[in-house]
């Protein structure tokens, strides 16, 4: 950091000649190839014309040469100075790193090495001091200033902070502790902030697990129950058992302790879930009861609990509807829901499974959770029935209607058996098919009535028809048309002339009929009654017509002819 024009060395040469032969001059003639130096060739000072910087070269090797300004020039041996650039405390320490990460282990005394700290100085004696200035750990951890190593100052817990963080500055002198509190480390400590001064470094420290915790049950005695259904190995409960440790101090094996028959349950070692054994002890068994020991141990520490697994029929069982997506979250509070539950009741209710809502159709609905549920009397010890259980809770609705609301609980229900909702849907179907066949029934029998009515429609148009006409050839004869004339009869005219609209007479179309003729005996009035034959046409003596029990035939007959049957 010498300024420039500072003198570095002063070189003298002789000269035996005289005059100008003995007139001496001085030039660098190697190692300054950066130009940091020039020499003055008159008085032979040698002075640095740049800025010279130890980081940068630490030493410089100058070739000095003298010669005269004779006729011809003569020149000495080249002479070689060493110069050293010596250095001086001009750079600030600095970490290469804005985070570092430490661990310790939990426990341990107080001035537990945690970790050293380490910052740079390109200046090549400069010394290093570092200081906490700040963070969550400052008054948990110490720092040595000189060597930057990290220790704890009192005994440390996992389980009550895990992880801790500090701030950490290094500077080339010593600062008092008045300098050192004055400071603010990045941001406020309150809150972990990453850092932008060079010299100050975030480093952050874990504590690390040691099996220290032991293993414990929240309850010294659980009860369950089982299906009398219940097939081999199929899941009845789920009991786990709480270790504080984390890692492998906290895995944990579950057992089944002295059980008696053996083959009655299992359990799975590493989920806790106890399973059904073989069914000759579950079938046919509702009311029985069977209480055994259950424990979890990990590395070290063994924890055991009561266990009392009822065997019941799927009506015994209650099944609350949560409008919950999230079946830990019910796990996590089931024992507010039993509490209010056995509180409201009187009655001991013990969690058979949580699970998503099973619908009709054997989909799982993950927007609701079922939590099945049975009762035990405390007074006997007994399982109670679904009805005894739900007309309790029926009755104590005041009292569990703010649990109701606080866990949207939407149903609470006997819990169906097992195929039971699918024969409902059969049934339901079968209803659904049925009424459909009836409501097509229905509609062909309404379509008959109307072509019924469509077609007497038609035939009244025909009598009036046939009435508005000239009726002066008519006569009136129950039971046929009121009015009928010659040539009216809807025997063998064509009938659709006469209902038929303006439209259709005037259109070319064929007629959908064709005259028709019949053939019939006919009898004069008078025939004595062993000639007349049933469903014959007889003479009228007054108006000459000839009639039949059943209408009328407009046909005159000859006067004078004799009694005969006419063939027509």
């Amino acid at each position: 950091n010498a300024t420039q024009g500072s003198v570095v060395a002063q070189f003298n040469a002789t000269d035996a000649d005289l005059n100008k032969n003995a007139e001496i001059g001085y030039r660098i003639v190697s190692g300054n190839g950066d130009g940091v130096f020039e020499i003055n060739n008159h008085t032979g000072e040698l002075f640095t014309v740049k800025e010279l910087d130890h980081e940068t070269t630490t030493q410089y090797q100058i070739g000095i040469q003298a010669f005269d300004y004779g006729s011809p020039s003569l020149q000495s041996d080249i002479h070689v100075i060493t110069i050293d650039v010596l250095d001086t405390n001009d750079n600030p320490p600095v970490f290469m790193q804005k985070s570092v990460s430490l661990s310790v282990f939990e426990n341990q005394a107080s001035s537990a090495v945690v970790g050293t700290i380490k910052a740079s100085d390109k200046d090549e004696d400069g010394k290093l001091y570092y200081y906490i200035i700040g963070g969550n750990g400052a008054n948990i951890f110490a720092i040595n200033e000189e060597s930057g190593v990290v220790t704890t100052k009192k005994q440390l817990d996992r389980e009550q902070n895990s992880t801790y963080y500090i701030y950490v500055a290094v500077f080339n002198s010593k600062k008092s502790a008045d300098y050192i509190a004055a400071l603010s480390p990045p941001q406020s400590s309150s809150r972990k902030r990453s850092v932008v001064d060079e010299n100050i470094l975030l480093v952050t420290i874990t504590v690390a697990d040691k099996n220290d915790n032991k293993p414990y049950f929240k309850h010294g005695f659980y009860k369950a129950g089982v299906s009398e259904n219940a097939e081999y190995e199929s899941r009845i409960t789920q009991i786990t058992c709480i270790d504080n440790d984390i890692g492998n101090n906290s895995k944990l094996i579950y057992k089944v302790v002295d059980l008696q028959p053996a083959e009655l349950l299992s359990v799975e070692p590493e989920t806790g879930w106890i399973l059904a054994g073989q069914q000759q002890y579950f079938a046919s068994g509702v009311g029985k009861k069977y209480s055994f020991v259950y424990s979890c141990e990990d590395s070290s520490s063994v924890a055991e609990t009561n266990v009392t697994i009822f065997v019941l029929v799927d009506d015994q069982r209650v099944r609350l509807t949560l409008d919950i997506n999230d079946t830990k979250f019910v796990r996590d509070n089931i024992d507010e829901i039993k509490k209010a539950l056995d509180d409201a009741t009187g009655l001991e209710f013990n969690v058979d499974s949580i699970q998503y809502h099973l619908q009709s159709n054997g989909k799982y609905d993950l927007s609701k959770t079922d939590i099945f549920m049975h009762a035990v009397d405390p007074n006997t010890n007994k399982v109670v029935g679904k009805d005894t259980a739900l007309k309790l809770i029926d009755t104590n609705y005041g009292k569990l209607i703010q649990l109701f609301q606080k866990y949207k609980v939407n149903a609470v229900e006997p819990k169906k058996k097992d195929g039971e909702d699918d024969g409902f849907d059969a049934i339901l179907a079968a209803a659904i098919v049925l009424a459909v066949i009836l409501f097509m029934l229905l509609l062909c029998f309404l379509c008959v009535i109307c072509l019924m009515r469509r077609s007497h429609n038609r035939k009244l148009r025909a009598a009036k028809a046939i009435g508005s006409q000239d009726q002066s050839y008519g006569v009136a004869t129950p039971g046929t048309n009121l009015h009928v004339y010659e040539g009216s009869n809807p025997v063998w005219m064509d009938p659709y002339e006469n209902w038929r609209t303006e439209d259709d007479k005037n259109s070319n179309t064929t007629k959908l009929y064709e005259a028709q003729e019949i053939s019939m005996d006919m009898f004069r009035d008078g025939t004595p009654e062993s000639h007349v034959i049933p469903g014959t046409f007889y003479e009228s003596s007054s108006s000459g017509a000839a009639y039949h029990p059943n209408g009328i035939l407009n046909l005159t007959m000859q006067d004078g002819s004799e009694d005969e049957v006419t063939n027509i």
